[in-house]
């Protein structure tokens, strides 16, 4: 399902390390979801390209192997830190792997829009 993420973060121009942000709670404000639902296995969402853009102007670049090298690699991390602690990933549950981009400060009023090969795009538009 493609998504993207809405931070709000304290740290000016995202300039914080992976210490700071894990101790932010991950800087998380909301998340926008597409309407496309795909299989995992419909497609190498290794080589899933994604664009990023603001106002109708490309921002970032992006594919699936920014995250740990492919997206599934995020999601077996996490299902090992949680089968040390002796829980596990619940059906029905929501699991974003990672960005495939950087992030970009937006402004009221911004038209956001995210792409992503395969699974459509995700739009929004900031406000108040």
């Amino acid at each position: 399902l493609p998504a993207l993420e809405i931070i709000d973060s304290r740290y000016e121009n995202f300039n914080f390390t992976h210490t700071d942000v894990i101790a932010d709670n991950a800087s998380t404000s909301r998340v926008v979801f597409g309407n496309t639902l795909r299989k995992p296995s419909d497609f190498d969402l290794e080589l899933v390209g994604a664009t990023l853009s603001i106002n109708g102007q490309i921002k970032e670049l992006g594919a699936g192997a920014a995250v740990l090298g492919h997206p599934a690699n995020a999601i077996a991390v996490l299902a090992n830190m949680l089968a040390r602690k002796g829980d596990k990933i619940k059906k029905g549950e929501i699991i974003m792997s990672g960005a495939l981009t950087s992030a970009v400060l937006l402004k009221v009023g911004d038209f956001v829009s995210g792409k992503f090969d395969g699974l459509g795009e995700v739009t929004f538009t900031i406000g108040e």
